[in-house]
Order: structure tokens, then C-alpha cells, then sequence
């Protein structure tokens, strides 16, 4: 059958059991490890950040770094040495190559036309050292950013056409950019030593389920023997326990018919699924909901959970009229048989 819907979807969907758990799913069974790098003497904490970054694009396909900074001063000095001093080797891009091209490269042209838009969104102004970096392909992230300014960067990280953002924590609640490396450039949030909770809301930002084959995160720490076993107690402490609102086992059957529900109507609503076996696949995919269920039995029978789920909300949701159901001829169905 093919799915269509009956009305606008109202409301966000719900994919998580507790706000403040919602981007947890990238921890699902990471093992934690230390891992000592060294500079070469004389260099230090900004030349180390370059080495993670420029790390993580030698694989082509990888999604961008994201790179925590306490304050929002050593945001843009990081972002400056990642772009205008030439901190960032993205084999991708080479700006040098691009300079005796007609119009320069597809990468050039998607940079500078970033820089026109947020310049247009803020009224003809944007900070010249942000422009610079910009076309280098990082950007810095933080309150004294304008909204739309930084809608564009987030957009422009999702496309690949920005390859790091050095930020804020106030970038890790809310916004959903999935990274293949995070880098948090010191355990401190402002004056204050990182909490647990944030510091589990800005790695979980790595190798998010169904967004990147896998990720990792570093935090840099200094030399100081106190802060380094704080640090460590602190990233070896034990993950809270997380569940999917989507799960009738955590939220209880009505609520997760709700939401799941909900998650539903988008989906149709936005073409990314037109059929049973579609929707399926979506929620398995791209949820935590779905995570879990693999993560607990992969290749078993019990992931049908999923299936069942789907199955209940679908059918609530052609029952009241939000959904309807077109069966298809032999001709017309998918691969999937949906």
C-alpha cells in the first residue's frame, strides 16, 4: 500500500524517552578508551585540534568535526587557526587549486554563496574574519551569532559544504548536526569544569545511528595530573540508562502509539516514506527506537518489536482518518513488497 496523508502533521515527532536523554543514541555500545597524542615540542593545543581534524577527512565520505570550545572568544581564535591560518587540510578542497579556475570550483562557489546569504539575512553585514573562514570551510557557532546566520552554518555542515564547526555547548542541546569526530578542546564549559550531562550531550554528537558508519570524540586535557583524573573519572563514569519514548515498553502503549504516530505523519508528510515497509525501515534507521532494537537482538525475531509498533500506529492512524491507504497493483509495488 501506499501511504498518504490525510491532513498536516501537528507537532514534532518524538523520538526519545526523556529530553534530556534524546541525543544519547550515539553512545549505544561504544567502548571508551584513552588515547594519548602528543604535539611535536613547541606546539600545542590549537596544532593538536588541527591533527584530530584533518584526521578524520581522510576518509572522503566522513561528516564534519565539531569542535567544543569553552568559551566564545576561543571559539573563533580555534576557527581562525583552523581557517584563515590554514589549520584545516580537507583533501577534498585545495583553495590553491581552485585560483586559476574560471569561477572557481562547485566548493568555492557553495562557500561564497553562504557568505552572500548570511550577509543578505543579517542586512548587509558579516564579520570580515567569519567571511575568511567561511571559505575555508569552517565557521564558529555561538550566541553572539545571529539566528539566521546560524541556520545557514548548520545547514551548510549538513551538506558537507562546511567541514568543522568550533562552538559552544549551547550547540550540543537542540540542534541536530551529526558529526564523525567531536573535539572538545578542554573539559571546562566557561570557568566551570564540565558536568557530566553536558559532556554526554556534546560526544554523543558522534557517529549518530543511521547518519555516519561510526564516531569518535576526544577531549584534550592539559598536563595538570588533578585535572587529568578528574577528567578521566569523569568520561569513564557509567552511561545512564536511556530509552525511546517510541517504545510501548518504556512509554507505555498509548504514548508510544502517540508519538511513533506523530514521527509517522512527518515522514509521509515529507515523502521520505510512501509505504508500510518504508515507514518501517525509517523508524529502524534513523531512531533510537530502532537502535535499540537491533543493539538487543541483532538478527533476531524479537526486532519484529519495530514492525508490530509501526504496524499499531499506522492502523490507529488510518482508523481516525490522518492516513490513508491506497493498495497497489503487481505492477506498482515496491521492493520491499510494501
Amino acid at each position: 500500500e501506499r501511504l498518504a496523508p490525510g491532513r498536516a502533521p501537528v507537532g514534532a515527532a518524538e523520538t526519545g524517552g526523556d529530553d534530556d536523554n534524546d541525543d544519547l543514541g550515539g553512545f549505544l555500545a561504544r567502548e571508551l578508551h584513552a588515547v594519548e597524542k602528543r604535539t611535536a615540542a613547541g606546539k600545542g593545543r590549537k596544532e593538536l585540534v588541527s591533527v584530530l581534524v584533518n584526521e578524520t577527512f581522510e576518509d572522503p565520505a566522513a561528516n564534519g568535526v565539531l569542535v567544543f570550545c569553552a568559551t566564545k572568544k576561543k571559539c573563533e581564535e580555534m576557527s581562525k587557526h583552523l581557517g584563515r591560518d590554514g589549520g584545516l587540510r580537507d583533501p577534498r578542497h585545495l583553495p590553491r587549486q581552485c585560483k586559476g579556475s574560471a569561477g572557481g570550483c562547485a566548493v568555492c562557489r557553495d562557500r561564497e554563496h553562504l557568505v552572500r546569504e548570511i550577509q543578505l539575512a543579517d542586512g548587509g553585514r558579516v564579520d570580515a574574519g567569519l567571511a575568511r573562514d567561511l571559505l575555508r570551510g569552517v565557521a564558529w557557532h555561538h550566541s553572539e551569532l545571529s539566528g539566521h546566520a546560524r541556520a545557514f552554518v548548520e545547514s551548510a555542515f549538513r551538506a558537507h559544504t562546511l567541514r568543522v564547526i568550533c562552538c559552544t555547548s549551547t550547540l550540543a542541546a537542540g540542534v541536530n548536526l551529526p558529526a564523525r569526530r567531536v573535539v572538545l578542546t578542554s573539559p571546562f564549559v566557561g570557568r566551570n569544569f564540565i558536568a557530566r550531562a553536558a559532556y554526554e550531550q556534546q560526544v554523543g554528537r558522534a557517529g549518530r545511528a543511521g547518519m555516519d558508519a561510526f564516531g569518535e570524540s576526544f577531549l584534550v586535557l592539559s598536563s595538570d595530573p588533578e585535572r587529568v583524573r578528574e577528567a578521566v573519572a569523569m568520561a569513564r563514569a557509567p552511561f545512564r540508562a536511556i530509552g525511546s519514548g517510541l517504545d510501548a515498553a518504556v512509554a507505555g502503549e498509548g504514548r508510544a502509539v502517540h508519538h511513533l504516530s506523530q514521527l509517522i505523519l512527518s515522514a509521509v508528510a515529507g515523502g521520505m516514506a510512501t509505504s508500510g515497509a518504508a515507514v518501517v525501515g525509517f523508524v529502524r534507521a534513523y531512531t533510537l527506537f530502532g537502535c535499540l532494537a537491533r543493539t538487543r537482538s541483532p538478527g533476531s525475531s524479537e526486532g519484529d518489536c519495530v514492525e508490530s509498533q509501526v504496524l499499531a500506529s499506522l492502523r490507529h492512524l488510518v482508523g481516525t482518518g490522518l492516513l490513508c491507504a491506497e493498495r497497489l497493483g503487481p505492477a506498482s509495488r515496491d521492493d520491499n513488497g510494501g
